[in-house]
């Protein structure tokens, strides 16, 4: 299939800060064709705990937003043209992040919510969107065994999803996967390709941390 980058482009409203620059021309007063021009850029809101500091000087809708915390970010390429991002793991059809949620001395209900971000995203017309499901694995110390509940079930439609969890009635640790499909209603040879690039966590009041990986044994004293 030809691509056209130009198709990509969209807005992404609720992760990023529109900022007007007006660019003015060199020298004397604007005239003709020298008239301001405008263009919208697009900087994305800094959700890292690291920088929480930096983020109390921004004023705006990035100051205001509930301060997020970054388990993973990268590329990975789901679809079904190997290659078309040359520098990017092709994982086919599917991936599936491990992740580790504890839960803090915070007061507050056990729930958070889980926020995967992507890249070139595209909803086709007549089709859900690519899935994203959050599983619990709920660990028996006696048998050794796991077994899989299903927290969340959401469509990725654009580049970003917010997945809230309710984790009411588990024990801390947490040990969760955020797995992300591609839509499994377009025929194959028809899919989108675009990127996984980052997963956070969005606690309010930070009732869970996360770290990514399960790096947190049940079993530990």
């Amino acid at each position: 299939m030809i691509r056209f980058p130009a198709a990509r482009l969209r807005s992404r409203a609720g992760i990023a800060l529109a900022l007007v620059v007006t660019i003015f021309g060199v020298g004397g007063s604007m005239t003709g064709a020298e008239a301001t021009q405008s263009r919208t850029v697009v900087v994305p809101c800094d959700h890292n705990v690291a920088n929480l500091a930096a983020k109390q000087r921004v004023s705006g809708a990035c100051a205001q937003a509930p301060q997020a915390e970054l388990i993973w970010q990268g590329r990975v390429h789901l679809g079904d043209e190997p290659g078309i991002y040359g520098d990017t793991p092709f994982a086919g059809a599917a991936t599936e992040f491990p992740i580790t949620l504890q839960r803090t001395s915070a007061p507050g209900e056990d729930k958070t919510v889980l926020v995967v971000e992507a890249q070139d995203s595209q909803t086709f017309t007549g089709y859900p969107g690519h899935s994203i499901k959050v599983i619990l694995h709920v660990v028996d110390t006696t048998t050794f065994k796991a077994r899989e509940v299903v927290l969340a079930s959401k469509r990725l439609t654009d580049n970003r999803k917010e997945i809230p969890i309710d984790l009411t009635g588990y024990t801390s640790p947490y040990f969760v996967s955020v797995q992300i499909r591609q839509d499994e209603t377009v025929p194959p040879g028809a899919q989108d390709d675009f990127l996984v690039t980052r997963l956070s966590n969005l606690s309010a009041g930070f009732q869970f941390f996360a770290n990514y990986g399960y790096n947190v044994s049940p079993y530990s004293d």
